[in-house]
């Protein structure tokens, strides 16, 4: 009974470094490893007794990372300062802020009102206001 427990244990941890170690190169380095770093890290993961944090701060951490990050960060500011100016962006983000509390505050309302009764329909919000502009 305990090798068989044992051995799922084993193929959990291995199955959950595979999932992690594949997603860390997807969304820090936006790239599929090769054989050899991907069975590096999973070794690593499986042996070192790896939280998901200690993975993300190793990922984030990295040279590539950081380059990748800089050079998005830079095209990105250069590509969206040219068309929309920082006072555009700024509007946009308080105008998102100010919606969010209202729409907040409408549906705390509506249920405090209906607390009572278990409600049937979601409640009507008033449209979101602010620009279609997508966050730097």
């Amino acid at each position: 009974m305990k090798a068989v427990i044992g051995s799922h244990r084993a193929y959990y941890k291995l199955r959950v470094c595979q999932e992690a170690i594949w997603e860390a190169f997807r969304i820090f380095l936006d790239r599929v490893p090769d054989s050899e770093e991907y069975r590096s890290w999973v070794y690593t993961c499986q042996h070192e007794n790896l939280c998901m944090d200690d993975l993300a701060k190793n990922f984030s951490s990295s040279q590539e990372h950081l380059d990748m990050v800089a050079r998005v960060s830079a095209h990105h500011i250069r590509s969206h300062t040219k068309s929309i100016g920082n006072h555009l962006h700024m509007n946009y983000l308080l105008n998102t802020l100010i919606s969010a509390l209202i729409h907040t505050f409408y549906t705390r309302v509506y249920y405090r009102e209906n607390s009572a009764k278990k409600p049937q329909t979601t409640p009507k919000l008033p449209p979101r206001s602010g620009s279609a502009l997508p966050p730097l």
